[in-house]
């Protein structure tokens, strides 16, 4: 019984999670670009891999509480240092590339 149960639950979760979004007005659809805005810029940015519940979940906070987990100071910080990882890993292989070109050149 329970295995059904399990079984039902998770199509249920699984048809949830794939339903149509319908925009039915402008605040529909101002929310959707907004959202799809922000997605698009984390894609742009590298940072594909933020867990989504925790991040839409810091989003109701801020919109709808003062109770944040995190200050704005401590926020911007963590922020920015995830970024500068980011692009450490991504242009770090092209600056070792660019080192050996350079003593390659240097050689002629």
């Amino acid at each position: 019984m329970k295995k059904i149960q399990l079984v039902i639950l998770s199509f249920a979760i699984a048809v949830a999670a794939n339903a149509q979004i319908n925009l039915t007005n402008q605040i529909d659809s101002v929310s959707y670009s907004l959202g799809a805005d922000i997605g698009s810029n984390l894609k742009k940015s590298g940072a594909e891999d933020i867990n989504l519940d925790i991040f839409i979940q810091a989003m109701k906070d801020a919109i709808g509480s003062e109770n944040q987990l995190i200050a704005e100071e401590e926020r911007m910080q963590i922020i920015r240092s995830y970024f500068q990882s980011l692009q450490s890993k991504k242009y770090g292989k092209n600056k070792d590339g660019r080192r050996v070109f350079f003593k390659s050149e240097q050689n002629k």
